[in-house]
């Protein structure tokens, strides 16, 4: 995944995501492609089954 995302020169954190975060549409943001968005969720929600710590961050990104 990390490699179909081009996320391989990323670092990685102990805590995936704060809880008091909220999530809104960025207006002044670059276009996103929602098939490669949604194609990015659709794998995290199978690898978060298996890792139940990031569990929390990929459903609050799978709301958005």
């Amino acid at each position: 995944m990390v490699k179909k995302f081009g996320m391989k020169g990323k670092g990685h954190t102990h805590t995936p995501m704060s809880t008091s975060i909220k999530i809104d549409l960025d207006y002044i943001g670059k276009y996103v492609d929602s098939t490669f968005y949604r194609s990015m969720i659709r794998s995290l929600l199978y690898i978060s089954t298996c890792r139940p710590h990031i569990a929390f961050s990929v459903g609050v990104c799978a709301r958005f």
